[in-house]
């Protein structure tokens, strides 16, 4: 747990132009937190994302501890976020398989296993942690699930979370306003999006649906052990959880839920 003055860094994994880099930004401005957070990706987002950033291959492990190394050894904590491509496990991928050639997108696309994901975590060994993917992805461990109406935004996006630490889920049920979309095939237009999750509207549509809402990202580090000074969102209901009892799996995950409402259906999100 930080005191307050120990300084974190946050590794930000296929961070992409800054889907988490810009809720992080604006939590660690409000809050004023001790925090420095980079980026990686094989892609070059350096003009674009709102940290330090160096373009590598994630799935080496390798060039991420080459590319991490200051972090992980001049600074007090370090939290992992780590967004694996989704492909291998999203329903669009599933729904083109015919249309692609192939059976199964996890013979198509690269999974958690090629990607070094559990690999690289080991080499890292992160303070905290948290994996981030679709709602269909099997290689979440004791996933905690998240829905955008859970913490107050006028979409789904259900994303699943494996977390070092406890944290419940908190999905809900609602409509989403009109210029959002929710799942395949409902795009009206990519702008509203972008405005409610606070990110550019020039991002193609993948890059604003694949990126984290600040309310989302402050859920899950509210309960994260190194920040003690983030609250929950405005519009989640704190007695709610002060109510809840939830304990950690012997890994350090989340195995127990605290959720708006039992239906945990949902799609690949925004």
């Amino acid at each position: 747990m930080s005191n307050g003055t120990e300084r974190i860094a946050f590794v930000d994994i296929y961070s992409g132009p800054g889907g988490v880099g810009y809720a992080l930004n604006a939590i660690i401005d409000e809050y004023d937190l001790p925090v420095d957070h980079i980026g990686i990706d094989i892609t070059d987002y350096s003009d674009t994302y709102p940290g330090d950033f160096v373009q590598c291959d994630a799935s080496s492990v390798g060039q991420v501890i080459n590319a991490t190394w200051y972090y992980l050894t001049e600074y007090d904590i370090v939290i992992l976020w780590m967004s694996p491509p989704c492909l291998a496990y999203s329903t669009v991928s599933w729904s083109n398989c015919n249309q692609i050639g192939f059976d199964d997108p996890r013979d198509y696309y690269p999974t958690f296993a090629d990607l070094n994901v559990r690999t690289v975590l080991e080499a890292i060994d992160p303070d905290e942690y948290i994996i981030e993917n679709v709602a269909n992805c099997e290689d979440i461990r004791e996933p905690t699930r998240i829905n955008g109406f859970g913490v107050g935004l006028p979409f789904d996006l259900e994303r699943h979370f494996e977390t070092s630490y406890p944290c419940p889920d908190r999905l809900d049920d609602g409509e989403a306003e009109a210029g959002h979309f929710t799942r395949t095939g409902d795009w009206q237009s990519k702008k509203p999006l972008a405005r409610t999750k606070s990110v550019p509207e020039h991002w193609d549509r993948q890059e604003i649906r694949s990126a984290m809402p600040r309310e989302l990202v402050q859920y899950l580090l509210h309960y994260c052990p190194s920040f003690p000074e983030i609250p929950l969102p405005d519009d989640v209901d704190r007695q709610q959880f002060l109510t809840e009892s939830f304990v950690a799996v012997a890994n350090g995950g989340n195995n127990c839920s605290s959720q708006a409402t039992t239906d945990g259906s949902g799609g690949d999100g925004a």
